[in-house]
Order: C-alpha cells, then structure tokens, then sequence
C-alpha cells in the first residue's frame, strides 16, 4: 500500500557530539584505514544504509505520480501516454469538488496499479468497474457514506471514459511503450503511402482499360464498357470511352514492352496493398532468455542467439521488398504522368537500392529491432554492434540497462558506458533514459521511433532486490544513468543534437540537497549534501560490503566527506578517509566508511559526467577558457579607454589652469598699475611675458585651478553598481536566460542577451540566471524594493556576480 505507513519517512536526525582528538580512539584509524584500502576488517552488523541525502528528492509514492501510464493510441493531442493520476486529477475537475475521492486519490490510483499485470498492457474497460468496486469495498463507512462514495465512483467512472491501456512499471515497459511510439510516429505515414499505392494501382489499370477500349471493336460502346469491368464501369462513361477510341484522340495502342511494364506494376502494388502491410507494428528480435521471452503485442516476435546478425538479415530483405515497392511507384507516377523514358529511367531504376530511398520511403517498412543487454553487447556482441552502427542501417536496438548501479562485481575498473561508446560512431540516434523519467523515456522514443538511421536507445530498468522505483530514482540522482538524447540531424553542432537538460541539476557535478537535521544542541541547522555514485549504491544490498557504519568514538579529522575528498573537478580523489552521512538506527547522524574501491568507482563516474556535461555545453572548460580571455581582453581595452580618458582629462585641465593664470595675471597686472578695479571678462589665454609655471604657485591661481576641477566632477552622471546589467558582448546566446524569463530578457540586434525589463521578473531568476549563464556575463545587482525572493541568502548568492 502507498499510505504513510509505507511510504519511506526520516525523521529529523540529530548530530552527535563529535568527539575530541584526545578521546578519539587511536586503533580505530589503523582498522578503518585498512578496510578502507582491502574491503576487510568490518564488524559492522551489515543494517540497510539510508543515506541522509536520500531525503531530499526521494518520495515512495512520487511512484504514483508517474505510473500506471494511460495510453490512447487514438489520442492525437500531445504525447500518447500520460500519467494516470493526471487522468485521474483531470476527472476529478470536470466532476467538481470530490473531497472524499481527492483525499483517497493515492489509494485509488494504486487500487488500479494492483490489477494490471506487471509491465503489461491492460485494457481500462476491463479493470475499471472491479476495481471501483474493490476500492468502495475497503471503506468501512455507514451506509449513507457508502452510497455517496458509490455515487462519486459513478461520476467518477464517467469522467475518466474507458478508452487506452494501462501500462505499470515493470520489465516489459520499454517495449510496450516503444511500439506506442512506433505507431503514433509510423502508422500514419504508412497509411498514406498504402493510399497512394492503391490509387496509382488503379489509375494504371485505367490505362489498361482505355488501351484495351482503343483496340477493341473499333470502339464499340459494348465493347469499351467489357473492357472496364463492374468496378470500371463506374467511374468511366463507355460511350465517351469508345467515342475516344474511334475519334483516334486516344493515340496509338500501347506498345507491348510498356503494357508488360504497366501489367507487372499494377500487380505489384495491388499484391502489396492487399497483404496488408500495416499488419504488424514491429519485428522484435531477442535472445530468448527468461527476462526477455515474452510476445509483445502487434510484433512478430523473432528468437536468436545471434541477435545482431539477424536482426541484420531481416532487415536488408525488408528494405529489398521495400525498394521493389518503391521502384514500383515511381514507375507508376512516370507512367500516369506520361513521363516514363525507357533509355532514360530504366538503368536508373534497375540500381535503385535502399540508399537512394528518401526519409519517407525508408520508413515504410516494417521496422526491426534488437533488444539487447549491456552484458551481452560487453562481451562478443560488441564488434557486429559497431559493424550495424557502421553500416548506416536504420535498425533500431533497445538495450534493457539493470546496472545504473552494478548489483555484483567490483569498482576496480572503468565503467562501461554504453551511451558514449554509441556517441564515438556519430551518425547514430542515441537516447539514454531511464524508466524513472518517462517523460523524458517517452519524447526520446518519438524521436527514435522516426529515425531512419542506426538508432540505440539504453534504458535503464530495475533488478535485484531493491524496490524498483528507488532503484531506478538513486540511478538517475547518482549519475549511474545520465539522461540525454543524440540527434545527428538536429544541427551541424554539439549544442544543436545533444540535450541532456531532463538530468537532476545538470550544471552540477552532482546533484545537492538541504537536508534539515539537529545539532548536538538540539537546535536545527540544514546542510547541503550531494547524493553521488557511492550513496546509489549504498542503497543497494549487494554493496554493503563497501561501507562501514562508525560510532562516534571512531571520528577523526583524517576522514573527509565523500563529495568534498574527491572533489568537484573531478581530479585525482585526494587522501584521506572518505565517509557519507547516512542516518543510524537511533535516528541520529553517522558517518559510513568508503572503501577505496567504491570511491575510485565514484571518481570514475564525476569524470564519465564532466566529460558529458562538456560535451553538451554545461561547465565547459573551453567557455571558461574563452570567457577568461574575453575578460582580460575587456578589461584590456577598458584600462586603454581609461589612460586615454585621463590622458585628455589632465589635458584639459592644463588649459582651464592656464585660462585660470592668465585671468589672475591680468587682474594683478590691473592692480599694480592702479587702473580700473572692476573685474574684468575672461580673455583667450596668451603667453605671459612671466613664466607661467611661477604663477600657478599663486593662491589666486591655484584657487581658480581647485574651482575647475569640482565643476566638472558635477557634471558628470552617477553610476550606480546596484542595477541589474548584462556584459552582452560576451553572451553566447546559449537561451538560458530567455528561456527563463522571456519578459525580464531579450536578444539585441545583435543575439546578444540584454534585461528587457528589469520590473517583469524577481530577484530571484535575475541570480538563477546568472548562475546558469556559462560565461558569468549576468550581473544581478541589488534587489528592487518590495520583491518578495530577495532573502539574505540569495543576496549572499548573488555577491559573487556583481
């Protein structure tokens, strides 16, 4: 049950006391250290770990806001499937206000989860009515209440309509959800192009018809009208036909090379259109091994050991049906448009092979796929892997991923990434998702699904003992399964075909979390803990081995946080013993020894992540690089601007003391010889016949020169470093900031970022922001009065990047 009895809570740990140097034990360092380095040497009980950071994303039924998936083939709005409980919200809206169903609606939606078949697709109209009615039945209300209730489940049951098939979480997923995929991206086109090969089947048997209509007879009606046949005969007026035939307007009969051509055309499309060639959605090829035998609904359904070599097989004599298609609709459309050159199009399409099919013609037929596994494509599987990528044949492979986090075997060697190793061939689609994130799982396979090119998609599912939900969540969290999707032909760059922004905050080596907790005081105090690698895999049971719970006796200064030890760059994890908080059996915080093994299998991964998240633009070496050189440039060039403006400003002020001596030589000059007192007007200043440097030592002087200075310090404009403002020149118009808040920001003439208006946002996104800008060109400034975000830690986060 998904009520709050099992739903996964922590209580508020509390810190211990960390003990002193003095009273630390002294043996416990050569123990810890040495199960550090080997793995051996632990006492510890072996208990379930919890790790404190877990807290801070991990919620049991967040389960039920993800499955049950409802999908409606029928559906053309949006994407195919949709979480139930969105279904459910919806029906509860165009009911009204349901408090006592809104209340249940956990329990209701995990009422309809128990009566599906794990993984399996079930129809809505066969489970709704039981299971309403079980629901109803687990109350034990009056009789009053449960006619109300009954009530509410019939409006209820109305609302929610009975069309589409409920898909939970389970092993068979990928598939069923791939299929959907293939359908809503495929069956359309396909329809269409069968459309097309009817009509031009029959309006090439219409030529037939008229050529026999010409020749037969000398174009009698009766004749003319036996020509047509029934089904002729009612689109073709025999009168008018045979009119045609004796008038001669008709032109010569067909040639008997031509009426074969126009024969074997005619009979090919109408053979294919009638067989049906949208009877199956799919060709599925596995190993047969017991987690893969299954028969997938609306696939032909192939088992071989060799999955690979197959595939390969059935798909080349799918395409080579597909081309004899093909080549019989183009000579179809000469024909009909009265184009076709025998010398010229004959040789050209005689060498027509799936190379020289459009996008369009490649997805007409039926498509193939491989579902593989990772240990198999590991092993002897991986050189005809690479050899199909190669081969630019669009064979789609689905690999069933259990190991975000490995349930057995060591860290003791570089993880296998299957995702970049897809990545190094270039030209094929690549989707990395997990079954955890099937928003992100369901576009990824809508775009696979319409790939024709070589396409993987690794996906990761649950196993072992671990409740799949929280498997597959740590997965995800930890990096163990990075999220991102490959599309060579999205754009002629890195930036235009990988996105990798579904991941749990992507800019980040891993992602952080407050985690609430008290200190040895009993006051409450938050940290902010990193969920990596080796906390996915103390979730497992398998890995306990690697992590040994301490007492608070055993804590010294050598042990390091995990996070902090290896460090965000990735580098070389520096010494010391790494721990991770996880919370005790008392409630209260303790430190879990690492072993080193695990903690090069952590390093491993932040390396695996920071080369992905370069790759796709985020914390990238090279911008900082750039954005570096950029920097000093600018400032470069502003310390230029800044010498030659005071360069021109000490030229002007040499004038305004020499215009300031002259004034004051001329008036002493007036006293001395006792002519008029009054002051007299500026003049234009001349050389003195007195050296003008003696005379700027005067009081006189040197005031005048004090009171030209000020004057001109006035005028000039405040400038206040308190307003939010953008260094544009160095914006990479990366979208993150529009994307955020198109009112607050905007692209110049330029595409370069500029604040649109700096009151149409909060403080808030302005430092958002300027945290996600990749070259740091986004400068909050101080928040406007009245905005409500402008707490002091936000104030404290901004100061930095002003």
């Amino acid at each position: 049950m998904p009520e709050s009895e099992e739903k996964r809570k922590m209580s508020t740990p509390t810190m211990p006391a960390a003990p002193t140097k003095e009273t630390a034990d002294a043996t416990w360092r050569d123990r810890l250290r040495h199960f550090h380095v080997t793995g051996d040497g632990s006492d510890d009980a072996g208990a379930p770990l919890v790790p404190l950071s877990l807290a801070g994303f991990f919620d049991a039924e967040e389960l039920f806001d993800h499955y049950p998936l409802l999908i409606d083939a029928a559906s053309t709005a949006g994407e195919f499937a949709r979480p139930f409980s969105a279904c459910v919200e919806d029906a509860f809206e165009s009911m009204g206000q349901n408090s006592l169903l809104r209340d249940h609606k956990t329990k209701l939606i995990w009422a309809f989860a128990q009566a599906l078949d794990e993984g399996r697709e079930t129809p809505l109209a066969g489970v709704i009515d039981e299971t309403c009615e079980k629901f109803a039945a687990d109350f034990e209300v009056s009789a009053d209440a449960s006619r109300a209730l009954n009530k509410e489940l019939t409006h209820f049951k109305k609302a929610l309509g009975k069309s589409g098939v409920l898909l939970g979480l389970g092993n068979h997923t990928l598939v069923a959800l791939y299929r959907h995929a293939l359908v809503r991206e495929r069956r359309g086109r396909l329809a269409a192009f069968v459309s097309e090969a009817a009509i031009l089947a029959e309006n090439l048997a219409n030529i037939l018809r008229v050529d026999d209509a010409h020749g037969s007879a000398n174009g009698e009606p009766d004749a003319a009208a036996a020509s047509l046949g029934s089904a002729g005969a009612q689109f073709f007026e025999a009168d008018a036909l045979a009119a045609t035939a004796r008038s001669g307007s008709g032109g010569k009969s067909l040639s008997a090379e031509r009426r074969k051509r126009i024969s074997e055309t005619v009979n090919l499309l109408r053979g294919w259109v009638k067989g049906g060639p949208s009877a199956t959605d799919l060709t599925l090829v596995h190993s047969g091994a017991p987690e893969a035998s299954f028969e997938a609904e609306g696939a032909n359904v192939v088992v071989h050991e060799d999955i690979l070599g197959t595939a390969t097989k059935l798909y080349d004599r799918e395409m080579d049906q597909v081309v004899e298609i093909v080549r019989a609709m183009r000579i179809g459309r000469l024909e009909v448009g009265g184009d076709y050159d025998a010398e010229l199009h004959e040789s050209q399409l005689s060498r027509l092979d799936r190379h020289g099919l459009s996008s369009e013609e490649l997805l007409v037929g039926t498509p193939v796929v491989a579902l593989e596994s990772r240990d198999r494509l590991r092993g002897m599987s991986l050189a005809p892997f690479s050899a199909m990528l190669r081969s630019g044949r669009a064979i789609h492979v689905l690999v069933a991923d259990s190991e975000s986090v490995p349930t057995e075997g060591s860290f003791s060697e570089y993880a296998f990434e299957l995702g970049y190793l897809v990545l190094a061939h270039r030209e094929a689609f690549v989707l990395q998702s997990s079954l955890a994130s099937p928003v992100h799982l369901i576009s990824g396979l809508c775009e696979l699904a319409a790939a024709v090119r070589p396409a993987v998609a690794v996906v990761a599912q649950a196993s072992g003992a671990l409740p799949a939900w929280l498997q597959l969540v740590s997965g995800v969290a930890g990096r163990g399964t990075p999220l991102f999707r490959y599309d060579p032909g999205a754009g002629p760059s890195w930036a235009h075909r990988l996105a990798m922004g579904a991941n749990p905050q992507p800019e980040r080596p891993w992602p952080t979390y407050p985690i609430a907790c008290k200190g040895a005081d009993g006051k409450a105090q938050s940290l902010d803990l990193a969920f990596t690698f080796a906390h996915a895999a103390a979730l497992e049971p398998s890995q306990r081995k690697h992590f040994w719970v301490i007492p608070t006796s055993a804590w010294t200064d050598e042990q390091i946080n995990l996070r902090e030890l290896i460090g965000a760059d990735g580098d070389q994890p520096s010494l010391g013993l790494p721990f991770i908080w996880v919370v005790g059996e008392d409630g209260s915080l303790a430190r879990a020894i690492v072993t080193r093994q695990l903690t090069m299998g952590t390093h491993d991964h932040v390396r695996s992540w920071h080369t992905l998240q370069e790759l796709g633009g985020l914390d990238n070496e090279h911008v900082h690089r750039a954005t570096k050189v950029t920097l000093e440039m600018a400032h470069a060039e502003a310390a230029v601007r800044m010498e030659s403006l005071e360069a021109k400003h000490r030229e002007e002020l040499e004038v305004v003391r020499a215009e300031a001596a002259a004034e004051a030589m001329g008036r002493l000059v007036d006293v001395l010889m006792d002519l008029d007192s009054a002051p007299r007007s500026p003049r234009a200043p001349t050389a003195p016949a007195a050296p003008q440097g003696a005379l700027a030592e005067t009081p006189s002087a040197g005031t005048a020169a004090a009171e030209a200075a000020p004057q001109e310090d006035e005028d000039d404009e405040d400038v206040s470093f308190d307003e939010a403002w953008i260094d544009s020149p160095l914006c990479t118009t990366c979208n993150e900031c529009t994307n955020l808040n198109p009112r607050l920001f905007k692209y110049n003439g330029e595409n370069q970022a500029v604040i649109a208006d700096v009151n149409a946002g909060t403080f808030a996104e302005m430092v958002s922001a300027a945290v996600k800008c990749p070259v740091r060109c986004i400068h909050p400034g101080a928040p406007q009065s009245g905005d409500a975000t402008a707490t002091a830690e936000l104030i404290a986060q901004a100061a930095p990047f002003n």
